[in-house]
């Protein structure tokens, strides 16, 4: 943020402009990833509460209850 009022503040009107366009595009690409990054967050999360279920159910044989042996 600081590097974008130091351009700001030396620029004309048209370069303003093309700054605050660039910034918000930057912005925009940083919020996608984020929300990317928390996305897979949440995958590995929701995975391995799902993996850690199944290895519960398990009996002490290895097998999993309710299968057929």
């Amino acid at each position: 943020m600081s590097e974008y009022l130091k351009l700001v503040n030396n620029a004309d009107k048209q370069q303003v402009s093309r700054i605050h366009e660039s910034l918000r595009r930057r912005t925009q690409k940083s919020a996608q990833s984020i929300a990317r990054l928390q996305r897979l967050e949440q995958y590995r999360r929701m995975k391995g509460k799902r993996d850690s279920s199944k290895h519960s159910h398990k009996d002490v044989s290895g097998q999993e209850s309710g299968t057929p042996q």
